[in-house]
């Protein structure tokens, strides 16, 4: 697997949760160590390398690993990661303050592009997990809450993402964001557009949203750019833009967008949301 990510030069892609360990062990691990605030933090005996949150620590000994297989052209990518706001009375830390500490404190250091101790120059990409609640999602009460956004649009908790006054434009940003997904969604698979399609677009999409797709429509197909192609049927990359982030997750698929500040020529952002929702 090592050299087929190595052959065409694909990220590794990880899901860590400082949360679990927290969970499982919190008279060991400290509150603050998880949550990016100030702590003493840990040495790792091996390399010498002070670490002071555990994200980091997780990434490094993925990096480790990787390269104990003789591999050191492979980047890691978290391509999950965040904090429950709400959980069931054995899991511990789960409270949208904890939430807000983890994702807010995490967006901070990624915007200041900072590395791993381990790779101090290369700064980390992490896909937040995750845009909204999933409110029918079996298990534990925490698996349904690791939303910035309940499924009705409104904010669980703030991190300074929304940035709007609260009149409507939060929905609207919501079904901007759920008719870009739908995009990449149906193209990145080049299905052909059919009525059964049609039908279920309208039963699960909104009407702003469908009318969009319908305007995408020529010839019964809709029409982007086609994913390259590297190897049997492996997508690598579908260029597009939409002003929202520099990359989204899909389904195992990584789908690198243009964001507005790339195009302008600031700096990339390297955070993203994943939504599980398509």
């Amino acid at each position: 697997m090592l050299n087929f990510h190595s052959q065409i030069k694909a990220p590794f892609l990880i899901n860590a949760y400082p949360f679990f360990a927290y969970k499982d062990n919190p008279d060991e691990i400290s509150l603050d160590y998880v949550l990016f605030r100030p702590n003493p933090g840990m040495r790792d005996p091996d390399t010498g390398l002070h670490y002071d949150n555990m994200l980091y620590a997780q990434i490094d000994s993925v990096y480790s690993a990787i390269r104990q297989m003789g591999h050191n052209d492979i980047e890691v990518q978290v391509s999950e990661t965040g904090w429950p706001s709400k959980g069931d009375p054995d899991e511990i830390g789960a409270s949208p303050e904890n939430a807000a500490a983890y994702n807010g404190n995490l967006m901070k250091r990624i915007e200041r592009n900072e590395g791993t101790p381990g790779r101090p120059s290369e700064p980390i990409n992490v896909h937040v997990f995750a845009l909204f609640n999933e409110n029918l999602k079996p298990g534990p009460s925490s698996e349904r809450n690791y939303g910035l956004f309940y499924p009705d649009g409104t904010p669980v908790y703030n991190i300074g993402l929304q940035g709007m006054a609260h009149n409507g434009t939060n929905i609207e940003l919501l079904h901007s964001i759920d008719y870009f997904l739908v995009k990449i969604f149906l193209n990145s698979i080049d299905i052909q557009i059919r009525k059964e399609s049609d039908q279920i677009q309208e039963e699960i999409l909104p009407s702003n949203t469908r009318e969009k797709l319908k305007d995408q429509k020529e010839g019964g197909r809709l029409q982007i750019p086609k994913l390259k192609m590297i190897g049997p049927q492996v997508p690598k990359q579908c260029n597009f833009f939409s002003g929202l982030s520099s990359q989204i997750h899909l389904y195992g698929l990584l789908i690198k967008e243009q964001s507005r500040e790339e195009k302008e020529g600031k700096k990339k952002k390297n955070v993203v949301l994943v939504d599980r929702r398509i």
